[in-house]
């Protein structure tokens, strides 16, 4: 074999040992962040606060019929929402995902929103979950609660919730 030869041949081995070095190391740095459950909206937890005493209702997340913000416990023209995501327990994310939510008045499509936060989600706790709270000021009238969860340029499904509120009679 000449020298020439000798030479193509070590460069050639050369090349194949760096591009499988190269792909390797972007396996094992890209997979470490890829292998990551993503960080999902899960569910809303949704109390009224009564404003005579400070307390607050059962979850009414989950009711469809007429919710009356009046009675016994009190007066209530706020809501506290909790809004639970998933994702890997005790993780952080080097790229955190984004919580997107906003309420709207069903009443009034382009009108002002109510809400509208937004929570980079850096870390999910050693149950799997994160919350995010916020409070809706809905003075006796329904809302709309909007949520999801940005990953990067992907935008997430949103969860959409309508809150039938009144004071009622």
């Amino acid at each position: 074999m000449s020298i020439i030869q000798t030479w193509a041949r070590a460069r050639d081995i050369f090349n194949v040992k760096t591009v499988s070095l190269a792909i390797l190391a972007a396996l094992a740095t890209g997979s470490a962040a890829s292998a990551l459950e993503p960080v999902k909206f899960d569910r809303a937890r949704a109390y009224l606060i009564w404003e005579d005493t400070g307390n607050l209702s059962k979850n009414i997340a989950r009711k469809k019929e007429q919710i009356i913000a009046n009675g016994e416990e009190g007066s209530s023209t706020q809501v506290l929402i909790d809004l639970v995501v998933s994702g890997e327990k005790n993780t952080v994310y080097p790229n955190p995902p984004m919580l997107i939510v906003y309420v709207t008045n069903p009443y009034e499509e382009h009108g002002p929103m109510m809400v509208d936060k937004g929570w980079s989600i850096s870390y999910v706790g050693l149950k799997g979950e994160s919350v995010r709270s916020i409070i809706v000021d809905h003075d006796c009238n329904p809302f709309v609660l909007h949520a999801r969860v940005d990953n990067g340029e992907t935008i997430g499904k949103e969860y959409e919730k309508t809150f039938n509120l009144t004071c009622g009679d």
